[in-house]
């Protein structure tokens, strides 16, 4: 099962490719992936992925 990105729309093969597809942008980039992930999962920086991708 796929998954697209709540915030661009870029398929991801599953949850933890989405995890690492949100934290990565997040963090290189800021933007709207880092506003999103504050306001659905507050502690996503100390999360491993499958902690974050059982969130996201």
């Amino acid at each position: 099962m796929g998954y697209a990105c709540p915030v661009c729309e870029t398929p991801q093969r599953d949850g933890e490719h989405l995890a690492h597809h949100l934290a990565f942008t997040a963090m290189l980039h800021g933007d709207d992936h880092a506003e999103w992930l504050d306001d659905h999962v507050a502690d996503w920086a100390d999360r491993d992925p499958d902690g974050l991708a059982a969130e996201v």
